[in-house]
């Protein structure tokens, strides 16, 4: 996978990891310094060594060159009395040019005065903060810097170790970049739900208004009628069938109509009704239907299909 493809959770799996090292880190070179550990692992061409502190200026030094974070030793003006090859290339400086300078010379001035703050605290008591680093280029490196004591011959001096933490923060940008896009998508499909909601009520009222008309309409005509679905089955009778028939609606909705019928037309009826349902043409024949009073009347029927865009039969 390319690594502009990496996945949500894989970024954030990423910068877990990230911080997991950064702390770790930390926490051994804390725990050498303050003499909680007599030995540590350096990792070199040939393998991993063992080393202990029995020469303990020799082997801090080649720790401290093996490393991958920054480390500067200041006097109390702020001087750099050593650095490590890994801070000299954070600052894009060669080493031997480095020894010497004031630190605050490689502060981005957005983060002098947090810089400031840490070094004070520096002084009383291990400390640590995110600063900028700023090198001749103008180039900016977020990095942590930790800070500690460190007695020397010539005095206390102020240890500073800088982790770089450029790849956690691109990650940490990509998660917000992705949590933001994963928002406004939440926020877009939550807008579209809430006008489909909305359209679906105007729909739903239109069609209430629609059918109301229709019932009004139907209800006050002289004629019976009624609508049936694309099977045949009938839906809707108008007030008129029920004051002719004297039946429930129940009695007669569906295929119940039959019985209304003369029987000598029953057949003729369902014969005319059935083709005109299958080709979909107007239907139309005379027939005599029951009346309330058990009298038979003779009707006229006809009935036109009712088609959608596409030429399909809604109901008749």
């Amino acid at each position: 996978m390319e690594p502009d493809k990496l996945t949500y959770e894989q970024l954030l799996a990423e910068n877990n990891k990230l911080r997991y090292q950064l702390e770790e880190a930390t926490d051994v070179i804390s725990a050498i310094r303050n003499g909680q550990v007599d030995a540590f692992i350096v990792k070199d061409d040939e393998g991993h060594q063992l080393y202990t502190l029995k020469t303990a200026d020799q082997t801090y030094r080649v720790f401290i060159e093996k490393m991958n974070e920054g480390a500067v030793t200041l006097n109390g003006d702020g001087t750099i009395l050593y650095s490590n090859s890994s801070f000299a290339a954070m600052v894009n400086e060669p080493l031997e040019k480095v020894i010497g300078l004031d630190f605050n010379a490689f502060v981005a001035e957005v983060s002098v005065e947090k810089y400031k703050q840490i070094i004070r605290d520096g002084w009383n008591a291990d400390c640590k903060g995110e600063v900028l680093l700023s090198n001749r280029d103008g180039k900016l490196t977020p990095c942590l810097l930790s800070s500690t004591t460190l007695d020397l011959d010539e005095g206390t001096a102020l240890s500073l170790i800088l982790t770089d933490l450029t790849a956690q923060k691109e990650t940490e940008w990509e998660l917000k970049i992705k949590n933001d896009q994963l928002e406004e998508a939440q926020n877009i499909a939550e807008r579209l739900n809430n006008d489909l909601e909305d359209t679906v009520r105007e729909r739903t009222n239109d069609l209430l208004i629609s059918r109301e008309h229709f019932k009004l309409l139907a209800n006050n005509i002289t004629q019976m009628t009624w609508t049936n679905l694309p099977g045949g089955e009938v839906d809707f009778y108008n007030q008129r069938w029920f004051d002719y028939t004297g039946r429930r609606y129940g009695e007669t909705a569906g295929w119940g109509w039959q019985q209304i019928v003369h029987p000598d037309d029953l057949q003729k009826t369902m014969s005319a009704y059935l083709e005109s349902l299958q080709s979909g043409s107007v239907y139309e024949l005379e027939n005599r239907y029951l009346r309330w009073d058990n009298t038979y009347r003779w009707h006229l029927n006809r009935a036109v299909p009712l088609r959608d865009d596409n030429g399909e039969i809604l109901f008749g």
